[in-house]
């Protein structure tokens, strides 16, 4: 299960490459946490993906991005995943369960 937050540093991840400058980017910390990508779906929407699971962009607010499976639609996965824009706060929450 997926319920607590796992903090990673790294300002919002060079803020997303660079908003994707570049196709693919994954980001490592000193601690032992999974890797965080983000990629481009076929239909070029923003992905990321955290510890094997992955998220689409849902929407943003001043200081979040907002992500949901990307199975939401296929088989109604409910886990959700909100990155902050701060990097003075926990950069990434989960919640629910990913499929």
């Amino acid at each position: 299960r997926r319920t607590k937050s796992k903090p990673i540093s790294t300002d919002l991840f060079v803020w997303f490459a660079q908003f994707l400058g570049s196709t693919t980017m994954t980001v490592m910390d000193t601690l032992d946490v999974p890797a965080i990508e983000f990629s481009r779906t076929q239909r070029g929407r923003t992905m990321l993906i955290y510890d094997g699971y992955k998220y689409v962009e849902n929407r943003q607010s001043n200081k979040n991005v907002f992500w949901r499976c990307s199975k939401y639609v296929k088989y109604a996965c409910r886990a959700t995943c909100v990155t902050s824009k701060s990097p003075s706060e926990c950069p990434i929450r989960l919640a629910g369960n990913a499929v």
